[in-house]
């Protein structure tokens, strides 16, 4: 059978777009269930903050990674003019485009708001140790704020520069930490916008200038996302222990997050073929999907070792406390499976290569994939919960955080709603635009594709 059933010619004029209405019961139960989920989680969090918090950061840093990772390769299929992947990019141009989106499902987590503020305390805790110096000091300026840390905690005094809620009135001026998450969204959301901006106004007009465009700005914008990738990384889960550190910690988080996102574009591009849509997308495109996964699985299971051996025989205190943790109160047994479901099952089943170009296999292993993140997430989020809690008395034992009374519960809520919005408004944007970037030239070399 051949792998080229059809041409740029055999295309309909502007391309392909996703007709909703054919949808109506998988678009309907996405509302519902968004819609649901976001009560419930707005009670939850009235309820017990300090917990539900745990929960939502889970759910919103997955959303995050399948996001963030979806930007990487559209920048990186434009940055090194990639040919095969034009059959495809429409899919994780839109999933970049959601950042805004994400931005706002976010807020419970950075505004000092109630029982926002509440869950902010409890998730990091150098929030808590600063809020509480100013509220004894009666809401005293950034200057005598970090001065009073002196003799609180030496460390966050030290940290204050980067550390602080707000803006640090010292040299180099850095702003907060609130501030560095609209920031973050900003820029990504920026770029995203104008990549899309590019490839939609050339589906318009078939003109080869926009291809141009999008390569220069996107050289011009990996520092960029780089640096935005890592420090959210950084601020949003590293610094939950404000006295840990790792210098491998933002290439852990990106590698992790390029093999999900790639997995998330597989499973959406095989669910729109089965709709009868991106008949141009045939098996080679599937075998090189497959193969860039399988190297992330690869290049995640490289540095996860890595940051582990050199922690482990550097044995300093303040890094060993992160494995320490995840490996003691059930949570060896999550470490070791992590090993066997992340790395060992799919690196060995990739490798044939018939999976990789079989619709039905490799997608498969592209949900498998997406489930391993979330175990991932999950043994670097979740165990924090039980000690914070009981730190504020409001568990008696920590011997085992698994047991966190219902916990469970709200982390299942917080996932399922997070991605039931996110999927939601995907389908709404993505059905605005042609399924494949239709006026861009290279079109006809991805159809052709043979690897």
């Amino acid at each position: 059978m051949s792998h080229h059933p059809i041409s740029v010619s055999d295309l309909p004029v502007g391309g392909e777009k996703l007709e909703t209405s054919r949808l109506p019961a998988v678009m309907t139960g996405l509302f519902g269930v968004g819609f649901a989920g976001s009560v419930i989680s707005v009670i939850f969090f009235f309820q017990n903050p300090q917990s539900f918090a745990f929960s939502w950061l889970f759910a919103f840093f997955f959303a995050f990674t399948i996001l963030v990772g979806s930007f990487f390769w559209v920048l990186l299929h434009n940055a090194s003019n990639s040919g095969w992947g034009v059959a495809i990019r429409r899919v994780p141009e839109i999933l970049a485009n959601l950042f805004p989106f994400l931005m706002v499902l976010g807020l419970p987590l950075v505004l000092p708001i109630g029982p926002f503020e509440a869950g902010q305390n409890s998730i990091w805790e150098w929030i808590g140790i600063h809020r509480s110096v100013q509220s004894e000091l009666g809401g005293v300026g950034a200057d005598a704020h970090r001065a009073a840390l002196h003799d609180v905690n030496l460390l966050l005094y030290e940290k204050y520069p980067f550390l602080n809620l707000f803006w640090s009135s010292e040299p180099p001026f850095l702003p907060g930490w609130m501030p560095r998450y609209f920031i973050y969204f900003g820029l990504l959301t920026l770029g995203a916008r104008v990549l899309l901006g590019y490839s939609t106004r050339q589906d318009a007009t078939g003109e080869v200038q926009p291809t141009f465009s999008a390569r220069r700005f996107s050289c011009g914008w990996l520092p960029i996302f780089a640096v935005c990738m890592t420090f959210a990384a950084i601020d949003w889960i590293m610094s939950m222990t404000y006295s840990w550190f790792s210098t491998m910690w933002g290439v852990y988080i990106f590698a992790g997050s390029a093999m999900s996102s790639m997995a998330v574009i597989i499973l959406c591009v095989t669910s729109f073929k089965s709709l009868g849509y991106l008949k141009i997308v045939n098996e080679e495109h599937y075998h090189i999907m497959g193969k860039l996964m399988h190297a992330f699985v690869i290049f995640w299971a490289y540095i996860t070792f890595c940051q582990y051996f050199l922690i482990w025989y550097a044995n300093i205190t303040e890094e060993t406390q992160f494995y320490l943790i995840r490996n003691t109160g059930g949570w060896q047994y999550l470490s070791m499976l992590l090993l066997v479901v992340h790395f060992l099952i799919p690196f060995v089943v990739l490798l044939v290569r018939s999976v990789k170009k079989s619709t039905l296999k490799i997608s498969l292993v592209s949900g498998w994939l997406v489930g391993a993140h979330l175990l991932d997430l999950y043994w670097i989020i979740i165990p924090m919960r039980g000690r914070r809690m009981a730190a504020q008395d409001l568990i008696e034992d920590i011997a085992n955080p698994l047991t966190v009374p219902h916990a469970w519960i709200g982390d299942i809520v917080a996932l399922v709603t997070v991605v039931s919005i996110l999927a939601y408004v995907f389908l709404r944007f993505i059905s605005r635009f042609s399924l494949y970037p239709c006026g861009d030239p290279r079109l006809g070399e991805s159809i052709k594709l043979t690897n």
